[in-house]
């Protein structure tokens, strides 16, 4: 009788640990295909820098920074933005020229496509206190780097922590 509860309790012991493998693939599958910028919690596919931003964490990421959540992905955005508008950087055409080089992107279709979706002329000066422009803008850049629209919820978040 002890041998068959010792045969039996082995074989689920080895069902559990085969389904659990195959779970934890499965779950590595599905993030493995996501966007490279949501991977990293970064929806602005920001580039490694010597900055440290608030809420970054060290990733495996070679090239882009990684966060610990979305809205310090988004955060960090938001105050790219910020410094940018206060450099002069005041129109959709100029942030992204700015932020999307043409040695890197084809930024007169990223131009286009931001200002598509937010409503905004692409000439049009904006103001870091008109914060519906900026989180449009924002969720805007989120689409434009991984082609799926951004969490608007995730994007307020982070706008919200430009303040800390």
């Amino acid at each position: 009788m002890k041998k068959y509860f010792l045969v039996f309790g082995l074989v689920a012991i080895g069902l559990f640990l085969i389904y659990r493998k195959k779970i934890g693939s499965t779950m590595t599958t599905i993030a493995s295909n996501l966007p490279r910028g949501l991977r990293n919690k970064n929806p602005g596919n920001i580039r490694l820098t010597k900055t440290m931003w608030q809420g970054e964490v060290k990733g495996t990421d070679k090239s882009f920074k990684t966060f610990i959540n979305m809205a310090y992905g988004y955060r960090a955005i938001f105050v790219l933005l910020r410094s940018y508008i206060d450099k002069g950087f005041d129109t959709i055409e100029k942030i992204i020229n700015r932020y999307a080089p043409p040695s890197e992107n084809v930024t007169s279709r990223y131009v286009k496509n931001v200002s598509e979706r937010t409503g905004i002329d692409k000439n049009k000066k904006i103001s870091f206190a008109d914060s519906d422009s900026i989180k449009k803008i924002v969720a805007a850049i989120s689409k434009s780097e991984n082609g799926v629209n951004a969490d608007l919820t995730e994007v307020e978040k982070g706008y919200n922590l430009i303040t800390i």
